[in-house]
């Protein structure tokens, strides 16, 4: 089976020994045939050419690899088709609140869930390489800002939020796009920091969520255990299905106590994917808990969900559009 690839034969007989897996252009070849894989095949390749113990499921491999400490959603695999498209349709379709093509199909969603305006971006991947991040300026460092509609535009996103504060900090790893830019620790969980208390949310190369702490792994173990991108914030939200915080969770830097804006990511299953950001701070929309937007999460059917930079900077771009009403006057 790992001869053939959508019904390009490489060599009809082949064993580990043969095969080359190139970690930059994830070409796999052998003798002198090569195909390019997809992340998710590049990703459990990597894994089993790496490892000679016995593999028999994917959440297997993963539980192999990250051990028990990692949350690695239990069902992360669908076996229907994302979604379908139609003969005789022209391709893309973009509307308000729709982006679809061949491979991507998104819809923005408009929710009233505690007395709060909530939009909500369901999305649909067939190849977990859409699934990108990008740098402010497309430069690593401290301080360093720029409007999200800005760099949706920069990238050609067709849909765009904010992510961690990396740039505000001087620790916690930075991983995007397979890049290792910083590996320093987060503060203890017993020190006095804001941020100490949370862990961090690795996006592997096959799309699936996997949370951490950072005592338990390095930057580069977690480099090496197939991370594509490490967002530093926090903390996650669902775990496995279920609310992974208490209804007095708050993250240390929040100014109005628990109701605020917000912005979080979630995983519902492979290739399914769901972004949520909350309007706040306004009688409108006063914003949610961390235990109300878990809650959300999790009657949308997700089965991880990670929280990340809210209040002022939660903002979602979609199609070029700025779609929530963030609580600054510009988008960070």
């Amino acid at each position: 089976a790992l001869t053939r690839r959508t019904g390009d034969v490489i060599i009809e007989e082949a064993s580990f020994g043969d095969l080359r897996l190139d970690l930059a252009t994830h070409d796999l070849s052998c003798h002198e045939r090569s195909v390019h894989l997809s992340g998710k095949e590049f990703e459990v390749l990597r894994m089993l050419m790496s490892s000679t113990a016995r593999v028999v499921s994917k959440q297997d491999l993963l539980t192999r690899v990250w051990g028990t400490d990692g949350d690695t959603s239990e069902e992360t695999t669908t076996s229907a088709p994302l979604f379908e498209t139609e003969p005789g349709v022209e391709y893309p379709i973009i509307t308000d609140d729709l982006y679809m093509d061949e491979n991507i199909r998104i819809e923005i969603k408009k929710l009233r869930r505690y007395d709060s305006n909530l939009y909500v971006a369901d999305i649909l991947i067939k190849d977990p390489a859409y699934l990108k991040t990008a740098l402010a300026q497309d430069t690593f460092g401290l301080n360093i800002k720029e409007k999200t509609s800005d760099t949706a535009k920069r990238v050609g996103a067709i849909l765009a939020v904010n992510g961690d504060f990396y740039g505000a900090n001087e620790s916690g790893y930075v991983i995007r796009n397979g890049v290792l830019y910083r590996d320093t620790m987060r503060p203890s969980n017993d020190s006095d920091s804001d941020l100490s208390y949370f862990d961090d949310l690795a996006i592997m190369w096959d799309g699936t969520f996997v949370t951490f702490d950072e005592k338990d792994y390095t930057a580069q173990e977690v480099l090496n255990k197939g991370a594509k991108h490490v967002l530093t914030f926090g903390p996650t939200l669902v775990k496995n299905g279920e609310i992974a915080v208490d209804e007095d969770t708050e993250v240390g830097l929040a100014f109005t106590g628990q109701n605020n804006p917000r912005c979080a990511i979630g995983q519902v299953s492979e290739g399914h994917y769901l972004i949520i950001v909350v309007d706040g701070r306004c009688d409108e929309s006063p914003g949610t808990s961390l235990w109300e937007l878990a809650d959300v999460f999790c009657e949308l059917g997700a089965r991880t969900a990670y929280n990340l930079d809210g209040g002022g900077s939660a903002t979602m771009i979609f199609n070029g559009k700025l779609i929530n009403t963030p609580y600054t006057n510009w988008n960070k």
